[in-house]
């Protein structure tokens, strides 16, 4: 086998070096041939977006997604609520550096503790963001996360019911995003 082609085409989450910043985490991934990177969207803001995509530009580095945007319940362990803003500002980015694919994270249980509505509300963004995103050139991708997360992060915890959610969108629009 050979293991160069294969590194090539092997994409490092970003969180799996989170002790680097950005700039350290290309430059370790090119050394090691790996061929693209799951950029954070908090590791490349602190870093400066125009000044990673030049960087992953200049190193050949290839972003295969960015994580996250989403939180369409209103519940955000990291703080604050929906942010549709922000939701923007993470297309913008992914689409400045590079990348064809946002992953979503749904949001956790709102506090009525109603999860299908939950579930609902996370349809309901989606479908706003999808005009914004896809003019942009970026898929969405839902995320559904270990069940252990469904109260303060996703109330979308399986493959079956990020499915379901991407099953309401056009194919090239959203997705779903297997971790």
């Amino acid at each position: 086998m050979n293991h160069a082609a294969a590194t090539e085409r092997l994409s490092i989450n970003q969180i799996s070096v989170r002790s680097l910043p950005f700039d350290r985490a290309v430059e370790t991934l090119v050394r090691a041939g790996v061929g693209w990177i799951g950029a954070w969207t908090n590791s490349v803001e602190s870093y400066g977006v125009a000044r990673s995509a030049k960087l992953l530009s200049n190193s050949g580095l290839r972003v295969s997604s960015v994580c996250r945007a989403g939180f369409f319940t209103g519940k955000n362990p990291d703080g604050g609520g929906l942010d549709r803003e922000a939701n923007m500002r993470a297309v913008d980015l992914t689409a400045e550096i590079g990348a064809e694919t946002l992953y979503l994270v749904a949001g956790g249980v709102r506090d009525d503790k109603d999860v299908i509505g939950s579930r609902r509300a996370v349809v309901d963004g989606i479908a706003e963001l999808v005009p914004y995103a896809s003019a942009a050139g970026v898929k969405l991708s839902v995320e559904p996360l270990h069940p252990s997360m469904c109260a303060d992060r996703s109330v979308v915890v399986t493959l079956d019911q990020a499915i379901d959610i991407a099953e309401h969108f056009d194919e090239t629009e959203v997705g779903v995003a297997v971790d």
